[in-house]
Protein backbone atom coordinates (compact mmCIF):
# COMPACT_ATOMS: atom_id res chain seq x y z
CA UNK A 1 0.00 0.00 0.00
CA UNK A 2 2.37 2.43 1.19
CA UNK A 3 5.16 1.35 -1.86
CA UNK A 4 1.91 1.96 -4.00
CA UNK A 5 1.47 5.63 -2.55
CA UNK A 6 5.20 6.59 -3.33
CA UNK A 7 5.10 5.26 -6.89
CA UNK A 8 2.31 7.09 -8.07
CA UNK A 9 3.87 10.39 -6.15
CA UNK A 10 7.07 9.93 -7.85
CA UNK A 11 5.57 9.02 -11.41
CA UNK A 12 3.20 11.95 -11.24
CA UNK A 13 6.46 14.34 -10.05
CA UNK A 14 8.52 13.16 -13.23
CA UNK A 15 5.11 13.66 -15.61
CA UNK A 16 5.18 10.42 -16.41
CA UNK A 17 0.99 9.95 -15.57
CA UNK A 18 -0.95 12.84 -14.34
CA UNK A 19 -3.08 13.23 -11.57
CA UNK A 20 -5.72 10.78 -11.57
CA UNK A 21 -4.69 9.09 -14.07
CA UNK A 22 -4.13 4.85 -13.94
CA UNK A 23 -1.16 3.39 -13.62
CA UNK A 24 -2.08 0.83 -16.89
CA UNK A 25 -3.02 4.35 -18.46
CA UNK A 26 0.06 6.04 -18.17
CA UNK A 27 1.85 2.63 -19.75
CA UNK A 28 -0.81 2.89 -22.62
CA UNK A 29 0.27 6.79 -23.07
CA UNK A 30 3.71 6.19 -23.13
CA UNK A 31 4.70 4.53 -26.53
CA UNK A 32 8.16 4.80 -26.13
CA UNK A 33 8.59 2.30 -23.46
CA UNK A 34 8.07 1.37 -19.46
CA UNK A 35 7.14 4.64 -17.26
CA UNK A 36 8.58 2.19 -14.28
CA UNK A 37 11.87 1.67 -15.53
CA UNK A 38 12.32 4.92 -17.59
CA UNK A 39 14.83 7.14 -16.31
CA UNK A 40 13.26 9.91 -16.07
CA UNK A 41 14.50 12.97 -13.74
CA UNK A 42 11.85 14.63 -10.89
CA UNK A 43 10.66 17.81 -12.69
CA UNK A 44 11.20 21.35 -11.01
CA UNK A 45 8.43 22.59 -9.07
CA UNK A 46 6.89 19.08 -8.33
CA UNK A 47 5.90 17.21 -4.57
CA UNK A 48 9.68 16.26 -4.56
CA UNK A 49 11.65 19.01 -5.86
CA UNK A 50 13.20 19.18 -2.58
CA UNK A 51 15.43 15.93 -3.49
CA UNK A 52 15.39 16.76 -7.36
CA UNK A 53 18.93 17.03 -7.70
CA UNK A 54 20.22 14.11 -5.15
CA UNK A 55 18.12 12.11 -7.08
CA UNK A 56 18.75 12.73 -10.89
CA UNK A 57 17.70 10.51 -13.49
CA UNK A 58 16.45 7.50 -11.59
CA UNK A 59 13.91 4.66 -12.51
CA UNK A 60 10.42 4.29 -10.00
CA UNK A 61 11.23 1.26 -9.32
CA UNK A 62 14.01 -1.65 -9.63
CA UNK A 63 15.39 -2.19 -12.79
CA UNK A 64 17.73 -4.75 -13.77
CA UNK A 65 20.38 -2.23 -14.63
CA UNK A 66 20.22 -0.68 -11.64
CA UNK A 67 23.43 -0.09 -9.48
CA UNK A 68 24.43 0.21 -5.99
CA UNK A 69 24.51 4.15 -5.63
CA UNK A 70 21.18 3.75 -7.24
CA UNK A 71 19.59 1.64 -5.14
CA UNK A 72 20.83 4.20 -2.01
CA UNK A 73 18.78 7.47 -3.91
CA UNK A 74 15.87 5.41 -4.94
CA UNK A 75 15.83 4.28 -1.32
CA UNK A 76 15.62 7.90 -0.30
CA UNK A 77 13.10 9.14 -2.83
CA UNK A 78 10.63 6.63 -1.19
CA UNK A 79 11.15 7.75 1.57
CA UNK A 80 11.06 11.36 1.08
CA UNK A 81 7.64 10.56 -0.72
CA UNK A 82 6.27 8.30 1.95
CA UNK A 83 6.94 11.37 4.48
CA UNK A 84 5.40 13.85 1.79
CA UNK A 85 2.12 11.55 2.03
CA UNK A 86 1.78 11.82 5.96
CA UNK A 87 3.83 9.00 6.65
CA UNK A 88 5.77 8.82 10.37
CA UNK A 89 9.26 8.74 10.12
CA UNK A 90 9.51 5.76 12.68
CA UNK A 91 6.65 4.13 10.99
CA UNK A 92 7.71 -0.18 10.63
CA UNK A 93 6.01 0.20 7.10
CA UNK A 94 9.05 2.25 5.93
CA UNK A 95 11.71 -0.05 6.75
CA UNK A 96 11.06 -1.83 3.92
CA UNK A 97 12.41 1.71 2.07
CA UNK A 98 16.04 1.12 3.35
CA UNK A 99 18.33 0.45 0.92
CA UNK A 100 19.40 -2.38 2.15
CA UNK A 101 15.53 -3.94 2.14
CA UNK A 102 14.28 -2.18 -1.53
CA UNK A 103 15.76 -3.87 -4.10
CA UNK A 104 14.16 -7.06 -2.58
CA UNK A 105 10.66 -6.02 -1.48
CA UNK A 106 9.67 -3.04 -3.75
CA UNK A 107 6.76 -4.30 -5.53
CA UNK A 108 7.12 -4.51 -9.40
CA UNK A 109 5.16 -3.50 -11.97
CA UNK A 110 2.46 -6.33 -12.54
CA UNK A 111 1.75 -6.21 -8.44
CA UNK A 112 1.10 -2.67 -8.87
CA UNK A 113 -0.81 -2.76 -11.79
CA UNK A 114 -2.93 -5.77 -9.88
CA UNK A 115 -3.20 -3.79 -7.25
CA UNK A 116 -4.80 -0.68 -8.56
CA UNK A 117 -6.87 -2.86 -10.64
CA UNK A 118 -8.49 -4.19 -7.85
CA UNK A 119 -8.92 -0.70 -6.12
CA UNK A 120 -10.19 1.35 -9.50
CA UNK A 121 -13.11 -1.69 -9.71
CA UNK A 122 -14.04 -1.13 -6.37
CA UNK A 123 -14.18 2.77 -5.81
CA UNK A 124 -15.36 3.00 -9.63
CA UNK A 125 -18.32 0.99 -9.04
CA UNK A 126 -19.28 3.54 -6.17
CA UNK A 127 -18.51 6.19 -8.67
CA UNK A 128 -21.23 4.99 -11.00
CA UNK A 129 -23.65 4.06 -8.40
CA UNK A 130 -23.23 6.40 -5.96
CA UNK A 131 -20.85 9.17 -5.68
CA UNK A 132 -17.52 11.01 -6.23
CA UNK A 133 -17.62 11.38 -2.60
CA UNK A 134 -18.26 8.01 -1.57
CA UNK A 135 -15.89 6.57 -4.48
CA UNK A 136 -13.00 8.98 -2.74
CA UNK A 137 -13.80 7.57 0.77
CA UNK A 138 -13.60 4.26 -0.54
CA UNK A 139 -9.98 5.16 -1.32
CA UNK A 140 -9.39 6.47 1.74
CA UNK A 141 -10.55 2.79 3.38
CA UNK A 142 -7.46 1.28 1.15
CA UNK A 143 -5.17 3.54 1.17
CA UNK A 144 -5.54 5.72 4.48
CA UNK A 145 -5.57 9.30 4.73
CA UNK A 146 -4.05 11.50 2.04
CA UNK A 147 -1.59 13.78 2.21
CA UNK A 148 -2.02 16.92 0.73
CA UNK A 149 -0.10 16.53 -2.35
CA UNK A 150 -2.60 13.21 -2.99
CA UNK A 151 -5.67 14.69 -2.60
CA UNK A 152 -6.42 16.15 -5.88
CA UNK A 153 -5.13 12.94 -7.79
CA UNK A 154 -7.58 10.78 -5.06
CA UNK A 155 -10.42 12.51 -5.88
CA UNK A 156 -9.72 12.44 -9.87
CA UNK A 157 -8.63 8.51 -9.43
CA UNK A 158 -11.75 6.83 -9.59
CA UNK A 159 -12.73 8.19 -13.03
CA UNK A 160 -9.74 6.12 -14.73
CA UNK A 161 -12.14 2.86 -14.03
CA UNK A 162 -14.63 4.68 -16.22
CA UNK A 163 -12.04 5.87 -19.14
CA UNK A 164 -11.39 2.35 -19.29
CA UNK A 165 -14.97 1.12 -20.49
CA UNK A 166 -14.90 4.99 -22.90
CA UNK A 167 -11.81 3.33 -24.32
CA UNK A 168 -14.32 1.50 -26.40
CA UNK A 169 -14.43 2.54 -30.07
CA UNK A 170 -18.08 3.10 -31.68
CA UNK A 171 -17.84 0.00 -33.65
CA UNK A 172 -16.66 -1.99 -30.49
CA UNK A 173 -20.21 -0.74 -28.84
CA UNK A 174 -22.11 -1.22 -31.84
CA UNK A 175 -21.05 -4.62 -32.38
CA UNK A 176 -21.31 -5.62 -28.44
CA UNK A 177 -25.08 -4.14 -28.55
CA UNK A 178 -25.98 -5.83 -31.98
CA UNK A 179 -24.65 -9.46 -29.66
CA UNK A 180 -27.19 -8.93 -26.93
CA UNK A 181 -30.16 -7.78 -29.17
CA UNK A 182 -30.00 -11.02 -31.30
CA UNK A 183 -29.79 -12.93 -27.61
CA UNK A 184 -32.43 -10.95 -26.57
CA UNK A 185 -34.62 -11.79 -30.54
CA UNK A 186 -33.28 -15.56 -29.91
CA UNK A 187 -35.00 -15.51 -26.44
CA UNK A 188 -38.02 -13.98 -27.35
CA UNK A 189 -38.48 -16.70 -30.35
CA UNK A 190 -38.10 -19.83 -28.05
CA UNK A 191 -40.98 -18.19 -25.73
CA UNK A 192 -43.08 -17.22 -28.53
CA UNK A 193 -43.21 -13.59 -27.49
CA UNK A 194 -43.84 -11.94 -30.78
CA UNK A 195 -44.01 -8.29 -29.07
CA UNK A 196 -40.78 -8.33 -27.42
CA UNK A 197 -39.26 -10.50 -30.53
CA UNK A 198 -40.47 -7.20 -32.76
CA UNK A 199 -38.94 -4.98 -30.06
CA UNK A 200 -35.47 -6.73 -30.18
CA UNK A 201 -35.46 -6.68 -34.37
CA UNK A 202 -36.47 -2.81 -34.16
CA UNK A 203 -33.39 -1.75 -31.96
CA UNK A 204 -31.45 -4.00 -33.89
CA UNK A 205 -32.27 -2.53 -37.29
CA UNK A 206 -31.52 1.31 -35.89
CA UNK A 207 -27.95 0.05 -33.89
CA UNK A 208 -27.63 -1.64 -37.28
CA UNK A 209 -28.53 1.25 -39.29
CA UNK A 210 -30.82 -0.35 -41.32
CA UNK A 211 -33.80 1.26 -43.64
CA UNK A 212 -36.97 1.90 -42.58
CA UNK A 213 -38.14 -0.45 -45.39
CA UNK A 214 -35.99 -3.38 -43.93
CA UNK A 215 -37.72 -2.54 -40.46
CA UNK A 216 -41.10 -2.94 -42.35
CA UNK A 217 -40.12 -6.29 -44.02
CA UNK A 218 -38.35 -7.72 -41.18
CA UNK A 219 -41.84 -6.99 -38.55
CA UNK A 220 -43.49 -8.31 -41.22
CA UNK A 221 -41.69 -11.44 -41.78
CA UNK A 222 -42.33 -12.23 -38.17
CA UNK A 223 -45.40 -11.18 -38.00
CA UNK A 224 -46.27 -14.21 -40.60
CA UNK A 225 -44.08 -16.80 -39.09
CA UNK A 226 -45.83 -16.08 -35.54
CA UNK A 227 -49.01 -16.25 -37.02
CA UNK A 228 -49.28 -19.18 -39.62
CA UNK A 229 -52.02 -21.85 -38.62
CA UNK A 230 -50.18 -25.29 -37.92
CA UNK A 231 -52.52 -28.41 -36.68
CA UNK A 232 -53.83 -28.25 -32.91
CA UNK A 233 -50.97 -31.46 -30.91
CA UNK A 234 -50.66 -31.36 -27.49
CA UNK A 235 -47.68 -33.36 -28.38
CA UNK A 236 -46.32 -30.52 -30.51
CA UNK A 237 -47.33 -27.75 -27.87
CA UNK A 238 -44.93 -29.07 -25.03
CA UNK A 239 -42.31 -29.79 -27.28
CA UNK A 240 -38.82 -27.75 -28.43
CA UNK A 241 -38.97 -29.66 -31.64
CA UNK A 242 -41.80 -28.31 -33.08
CA UNK A 243 -42.18 -27.30 -36.90
CA UNK A 244 -43.17 -23.61 -36.04
CA UNK A 245 -40.40 -23.30 -33.23
CA UNK A 246 -37.91 -24.87 -35.81
CA UNK A 247 -38.60 -22.36 -38.08
CA UNK A 248 -38.60 -19.51 -35.79
CA UNK A 249 -35.17 -20.16 -34.93
CA UNK A 250 -34.07 -20.51 -38.23
CA UNK A 251 -34.86 -17.08 -38.78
Amino acid sequence: MAAYRTTRIILIAKTLIGPGKGLFEGLQERMEGDIFTHREPIRSGSSLEAIREEAGALPTLIADDITDDEIVRLSAVHMYAAIQAGYDPSNKCLHWFRPDMIEEFLPNMDHLLAFESALLRDCGDLLIKKSRATAYDRIREHLGDPGVIERRDWTSLPMASVRDFEALTTEDDRALMVARLEHLTQEAIEQLDLGKALQAQRALSQVQSLTFQDTERAQREFAILFNQQNERSDELAISRDSPVLRRLQAE
